[in-house]
């Protein structure tokens, strides 16, 4: 397609199969749309240190979109953060919350819990990438400015948490990257925004991008691209909330590849 100059990709769920590995196949023809002469942009909710071999591996050297937008980094040198307000955060902090909720806080590059976590998910992501959590009390971060929270628990608990959330600062932005899994950047920012302003400085326009993702953490991505494609193990409610666009295989399917091979036929 002659139009389309780059491709955004979300990591887990979309580009990553469930093993946190990208399929051999689909990181060859990759290559190939590379050596033809497109962009592609990594924009994951995932920090530096667990997003970084994903890029190396596919000899990427475009910037590197973290933590959902909050952090552009080239080269591995941060360009441009986005960071949530000293003052929002102890506002945050200060919310009660159901005991098996539990909290998590980014600073700089580092991920912060209170106390171990015994998750299995949790666990199996550790083991996965290598990035590890760090056991620290909140308080020492109520000083600072911070890249993102993270909210893990029940869906129905952590949606009425949102709202307590929301009704706190217009400053702050709240998304589910996973129906577990309730985060918090700063306002300004998003997958989306980051990609489309890191797209300027090559003079391609977001109309000539195609994007693929998974999550609500896509969902200006998916939306404001030229093409977007979702998923077929994306939440249903992500399906029914861009109803326009094109719902692919799954991410274990070679969803992805295939969705390529059928625009480009390369």
């Amino acid at each position: 397609m002659k139009h389309i100059k780059a491709i955004a990709f979300d990591l887990d769920g979309t580009l990553l199969k469930s093993n946190g590995k990208i399929d051999k196949e689909t990181n060859l023809y990759i290559q190939k749309l590379i050596n033809s002469g497109l962009k592609v942009i990594i924009a994951t909710g995932r920090c530096l240190y667990d997003a970084l071999p994903v890029k190396k591996e596919l000899s990427l050297d475009t910037p590197l979109v973290t933590n959902n937008g909050s952090r552009i980094y080239y080269q591995d040198k941060l360009i441009k953060e986005y960071e949530i307000d000293k003052n929002i955060v102890n506002e945050i902090l200060d919310l009660k919350i159901d005991n098996d909720i539990i909290p998590n806080l980014y600073y700089n590059e580092d991920w912060f819990v209170e106390k171990d976590i015994f998750i299995k998910e949790i666990v199996e992501y550790q083991e996965k990438t290598g990035y590890k959590y760090k056991i620290s009390n909140f308080n020492n971060f109520r000083d600072k400015n911070i890249t993102k929270l993270v909210y893990i628990g029940d869906h129905e608990k952590l949606l009425k948490l949102e709202k307590d959330i929301q009704s706190i600062s217009n400053k702050i932005k709240t998304m589910f990257s996973t129906e577990y899994s309730l985060e918090i950047i700063n306002a300004n920012t998003s997958k989306a925004h980051a990609v489309f302003s890191i797209l300027k400085n090559f003079n391609i326009d977001k109309h000539e991008t195609i994007a693929f993702g998974d999550g609500f953490n896509d969902y200006e991505l998916l939306n404001e691209s030229g093409l977007g494609f979702i998923m077929g193990n994306a939440h249903y409610k992500l399906k029914e909330s861009l109803p326009h666009l094109e719902v692919i295989d799954k991410n274990d399917n070679n969803g992805v590849l295939k969705k390529l091979i059928n625009i480009f036929n390369i």
